[in-house]
């Protein structure tokens, strides 16, 4: 029904799910899944949970610095849904990858989630805060909070400025399935 898809094609991790089962259901000897966020400009961090939840049954790291109190910290998220960790996934980025969509490269790259392809990601590192003033006007402004990048190593890097792919392309081959396919056969 009208209502059932529009509820999929809302959130993107009951999409994914249901893309994922379909999947599995016409093409049972597909071996990798990959996400194009090339164009994500961002959106909700519960959402990029839940899909990082489809991913992986491991709970991962989720790391940040605040300004307010010059503490960086790690967090472990972990997301009871049935993940398709029987696949190997890899994820496509650009310069246009923004905000959220920049926090799952992040996530991606700290818990090796999977191969990452394409360009440096666009940046946006703070949540927004939305502020509802007493005479009922309201405006957002970033906030104090900023995702990083935990490494191997354990320094903390704010991943205002993107992450960097683990294999980078020209914008001209984000699509190239020649170009794609020789580097997930590395």
């Amino acid at each position: 029904t009208a209502s059932f898809n529009s509820l999929i094609e809302s959130d993107s991790a009951v999409y994914l799910e249901s893309m994922i089962k379909k999947v599995k259901e016409l093409y049972p000897q597909v071996e990798r899944i990959g996400l194009d966020i090339t164009f994500n400009t961002g959106g909700n961090v519960g959402a990029l949970y839940r899909v990082v939840g489809l991913i992986s049954d491991n709970p991962f790291e989720v790391s940040s610095y605040s300004r307010d109190t010059n503490v960086y910290q790690t967090s472990i998220v972990d997301i009871t849904t049935e993940a398709y960790d029987e696949y190997e996934w890899f994820l496509l980025t650009s310069y246009v990858t923004f905000s959220a969509a920049n926090e799952m490269a992040t996530i991606f790259k700290q818990n090796e989630l999977g191969k990452i392809i394409g360009q440096t990601s666009g940046g946006g590192a703070s949540s927004i805060t939305p502020i509802l003033l007493p005479d009922g006007s309201f405006f957002t402004t970033s906030s104090n909070n900023v995702n990083t990048l935990k490494d191997k190593e354990g320094n903390y890097v704010i991943n205002e400025s993107g992450i960097k792919p683990d294999f980078e392309i020209p914008q001209n081959k984000l699509y190239d399935a020649a170009t794609l396919l020789e580097i997930l056969n590395r």
